[in-house]
């Protein structure tokens, strides 16, 4: 499998999450990050479709992976992703 599939992958996954199918959005997510573990897209992608799945301990480990990616530097909207994760971490665990 070619890895530039790896974008075609996280672009399903985005139509799929943008019909509420988000298993298999997550299920595309995946395969791109399987394909290429720095590809940073659909770390915030799984991050916000878990959270939409309200799987926020999930949400919360993917949004710190994509945080990750950006150690030390700043910028408002990695800031609100930080705050995002503060809050994930307080929300109860739902089964």
């Amino acid at each position: 499998m070619k890895s530039d599939y790896k974008e075609c992958y996280n672009n399903l996954g985005v139509l799929y999450d943008a019909l509420d199918q988000y298993d298999e959005a997550v299920r595309f997510y995946k395969k791109a990050i399987k394909l290429d573990k720095y590809y940073k897209d659909p770390y915030f992608n799984l991050a916000v479709t878990y959270e939409k799945m309200s799987k926020y301990k999930l949400a919360g480990i993917y949004y710190q992976d994509y945080l990750d990616f950006f150690a030390g530097e700043g910028g408002a909207f990695l800031s609100g992703v930080r705050k995002k994760v503060e809050i994930l971490a307080q929300l109860p665990v739902l089964k």
